[in-house]
């Protein structure tokens, strides 16, 4: 899936919560949602026996520590960008990405 922040943010600046805090939470439950999704990826996959090379359970390793590394590094510059840029940037590249997303 795409995570919870495409539909988590703007559910809660629709009820008036703060874009910033509205971000900040959605980062939370992304990360709640990725481990426990990838945690059941795993078991499930180890349940069917489907350990092969690079995978752990239905989990590609690749792409997990490579999604892993981007985050580690990306999500502290999207922390400061949104410090300094104005709510209305903010709300324009959002809804560019779901613009993107949705396409």
């Amino acid at each position: 899936g795409i995570g919870g922040g495409a539909l988590l943010v703007p559910f809660l600046t629709y009820f008036s919560v703060d874009m910033k805090k509205a971000i900040g939470c959605a980062s939370v439950c992304g990360i709640v949602i990725a481990l426990f999704g990838s945690l059941g990826y795993v078991t499930s996959g180890s349940i069917h026996n489907t350990w092969t090379e690079g995978f752990a359970g239905f989990v590609y390793l690749p792409a997990l520590f490579g999604i892993v590394l981007t985050s580690w590094f990306m999500a502290p510059l999207g922390a400061k960008a949104t410090q300094f840029l104005p709510i209305s940037t903010i709300k324009k590249i959002f809804a560019a990405l779901l613009l993107g997303i949705a396409a």
